[in-house]
């Protein structure tokens, strides 16, 4: 298995165990501030902002430590130049993940059109983007296992 398919993976399971913490614990604060629906909306998106800085900075750590395992286990020599595959596998999974999230807001602003509370569009738009996160990361594992 290559390198870039090892990151892969690496991401596609750091990324969802990394989110449910995350939103487990926002939900047990928005359970126990018992947030009145005046508020909602600033309390989601407050921890929306929060949740770039908690995605990437745990995942920049894991990514050195998986680097350094690797090294010490394979003793293969990593480099960080791209050849034009790589770029292609990475802008044809950015588009994937991208459309999926598009997606997603697309129906969490359905869904706040029809009615539903804007908690549930918040839900929605977290939801998506760790989908079209877990996307983007198989897509890139799909074409760098069967090309592109």
């Amino acid at each position: 298995m290559e390198f870039q398919e090892k990151r892969s993976m690496v991401n596609l399971i750091t990324t969802p165990l990394l989110f449910i913490i995350y939103y487990l614990y926002v939900y047990a604060q928005y359970q126990s501030l018992a947030v009145a629906s005046g508020t909602d909306i600033s309390f989601w998106a407050k921890y929306i902002l929060i949740l770039m800085p908690v995605m990437i900075i745990p995942k920049i750590i894991i990514y050195i430590i998986f680097a350094i395992i690797n090294k010490i286990m394979t003793g293969d020599k990593i480099t960080d130049m791209e050849d034009e595959m790589d770029k292609l596998i990475d802008l044809k999974a950015s588009r994937n993940g991208s459309i999926v999230f598009m997606i997603g807001f697309m129906l969490a602003m359905v869904a706040l059109v029809s009615g539903w509370s804007a908690h549930s569009m918040f839900i929605i738009i977290l939801g998506s983007f760790l989908v079209s996160g877990i996307f983007g990361e198989a897509s890139m594992f799909y074409y760098y296992r069967k090309g592109v």
